[in-house]
């Protein structure tokens, strides 16, 4: 007897130019029943950047399917280690598997330079 698995094929999440300060939060990504999810960022030029992933069990974005009024919900940054941080053009992936939190997101946080960042998620189900 075979399951049928739970995918998220690769999404933009967040793209755009950069200069200066700025913070830049992404999509919120609903990862109930997800085991395996995967962010990887890319940039290019000179920014000098960090990216965090937040989740948030009091999100809800307030639709038919999810119930109850819209809320911004609680975002708190889960530990990682080491924190992703770049100076010059190049990615990192992030793989987070057995989340609790029904609902993540990604922030990235420039300090200086310029430059694009660009993020993608996917996710699967390993059952």
């Amino acid at each position: 007897m075979s399951r049928i698995k739970n995918v998220y094929f690769p999404y933009p999440i967040f793209g755009q130019a950069v200069s200066g300060d700025s913070v830049i939060i992404s999509s919120v990504t609903q990862v109930l029943y997800h085991d395996n999810m995967l962010y990887q960022f890319k940039w290019t030029g000179t920014s000098s950047t960090a990216f965090y992933i937040q989740s948030s069990a009091d999100y809800n974005p307030g639709t038919p399917m999810t119930g109850g009024a819209y809320n911004a919900g609680t975002w708190d940054s889960i530990d990682l280690d080491p924190l992703p941080t770049t100076s010059s053009g190049s990615s990192y992936s992030v793989n987070i598997q057995f989340l609790a939190s029904p609902w993540i997101r990604a922030m990235a946080i420039t300090s200086s330079g310029s430059g694009v960042i660009s993020g993608f998620t996917t996710g699967k189900t390993v059952g």
